[in-house]
């Protein structure tokens, strides 16, 4: 397997370079789980691997409960689905609390206090109410509990992992919580090894070829939980190496021959980008990539490599996407550069379209 090669397979597994998806959550399902601390840009994420859906098509999904958006995984905020959400909780949440515990304690959060919020959160909620963190914060200090600005993003998190609360729909511009028990349904639960080998599969299909270090990057998981995820569904994929490298991928029919120019928008986070955690296929040798952490930034992909970044202005009826370039462009890559950008304006559903401005 060539680098080429691995770059188109990778775009073909991560459904950018074409996708029969139709909702939001079938490619959230894909996926595994999505990044989505940027909420913006995580719907721009999903929008690319599922054609003609609309930013608001994607606020409604959440706001159903047929994607949920809760810290998960590494952790950070992630978009999972609700069939998913327990028994990826079930084999994470551990490593995600252990993370928590310090600042819990720096905030004088630790039990039983921690317990009394919780209770307090879960009759608050029960009904399927649905709050933001402030008024969260507000009825939690009514009924008598010390909670502070900053404690209350940890009580939050520990109530995520603990699988009482996750994200509901938007109230305005905020975001609010709910319950998960009245939003994700009932699963018969699965063993850790059988968790294991779903995750390890659905990475491996979705996100390869990727190797090991990548999948314990992405997951989260000890290096002992991510060997064992893999040597359980192994059987089931490819492996191939590459500079001293083993990458593992499932079976597709990747047109690893298309030599068509693709260009995408990618947001910053994209699972395209922080799905692994070597990215040196992502850039060619002879362009400059400028200092400092390509995961902050929206990316420019041509032909599946970083070729630039872009920020977005919106208008009253229109964007405005600004391009920096880390090398110029062909005539055809422009082109098709106007046409992604013309697709961002109909997703955001601005009826004056874009302007794009490019520089170097």
């Amino acid at each position: 397997m060539t680098s080429t090669h691995l770059i188109h397979t990778r775009l073909h597994n991560q459904q950018l370079l074409t996708s029969f998806f139709t909702k939001p959550e079938e490619v959230v399902q894909w996926l595994g789980a999505v990044q989505a601390q940027d909420y913006a840009g995580a719907k721009w994420a999903i929008a690319q691997r599922c054609p003609a859906i609309t930013d608001k098509a994607i606020d409604a999904a959440l706001t159903d409960g047929r994607i949920i958006r809760t810290h998960i995984m590494r952790p950070t905020w992630h978009f999972v689905t609700p069939e998913d959400i327990q028994w990826i909780l079930a084999i994470t949440s551990h490593k995600v609390k252990a993370l928590n515990a310090p600042y819990c304690s720096k905030y004088g959060l630790e039990q039983p206090f921690m317990e009394r919020c919780l209770n307090h959160l879960q009759e608050t909620l029960t009904g399927n109410q649905q709050k933001t963190r402030s008024e969260l914060l507000l009825s939690l200090q009514e009924a008598g509990l010390s909670v502070t600005q900053e404690g209350i993003s940890h009580i939050m998190i520990q109530a995520e992992q603990e699988g009482i609360v996750c994200s509901g729909g938007l109230k305005g511009k905020h975001h609010t919580y709910r319950l998960l028990t009245e939003c994700a349904p009932f699963v018969n639960p699965l063993s850790k090894e059988e968790a294991l080998a779903k995750l390890s599969l659905r990475y491996f299909t979705s996100h390869g070829p990727a190797t090991l270090k990548d999948y314990i990057w992405w997951s989260g998981l000890s290096v002992t939980d991510a060997r064992k995820g893999l040597a359980l569904i192994q059987s089931n994929l490819v492996q191939e190496t590459i500079d001293n490298q083993t990458y593992w991928f499932a079976e597709s029919a990747s047109p690893i021959n298309d030599e068509s120019t693709k260009v995408y928008l990618l947001p910053n986070y994209d699972e395209y980008i922080v799905g692994y955690a070597n990215r040196e296929v992502l850039t060619d040798k002879q362009t400059q990539i400028p200092r400092g952490n390509i995961l902050f930034s929206n990316t420019l992909i041509v032909n599946g490599q970083i070729t630039g970044t872009w920020k977005r202005t919106l208008r009253k009826a229109s964007v405005q996407v600004d391009i920096t370039l880390f090398r110029s462009l062909k005539e055809n890559e422009e082109q098709s550069l106007h046409e992604v950008a013309r697709q961002y304006a109909s997703f955001l559903e601005l009826p004056e379209g874009y302007t794009l401005n490019i520089s170097r």
